[in-house]
């Protein structure tokens, strides 16, 4: 996966990496959706659509951490800002847990 995920980062535009992880997160296996999401997050996640299809997945039992992970390191600030309205709605849901444990541990662009 690695070399695949370095190929696609070199050979291709934002937009066309964009387009492979939406279709990935709505066609292929969740663990697979996972991967891709990690790989790709940050040269595709400030592309039209891209931070609605992941919002819209917070609440998915096995890619919610991943997307909201992604969020909460490469995601705009309104990206970030958006995750914690969503945490607020539902302060004792999974999906509440699961973005405030990312916005904790996360530093926006990925900065270690």
């Amino acid at each position: 996966m690695v070399d695949l995920s370095r190929q696609l980062k070199h050979g291709f535009s934002s937009e066309e990496l964009a387009y492979v992880l939406l279709e990935t997160l709505e066609s292929a296996p969740q663990s697979t959706a996972s991967i891709v999401l990690a790989e790709l997050a940050p040269f595709s996640i400030h592309q039209a659509g891209v931070g609605d299809a992941l919002l819209d997945k917070l609440d998915d039992p096995v890619l919610g951490s991943s997307v909201a992970l992604a969020l909460a390191t490469w995601g705009s600030a309104e990206q970030r800002k958006a995750l914690q309205v969503h945490a607020d709605a539902l302060p004792d849901s999974l999906a509440s847990k699961r973005i405030n444990t990312a916005l904790a541990v996360s530093r926006p662009g990925g900065e270690r």
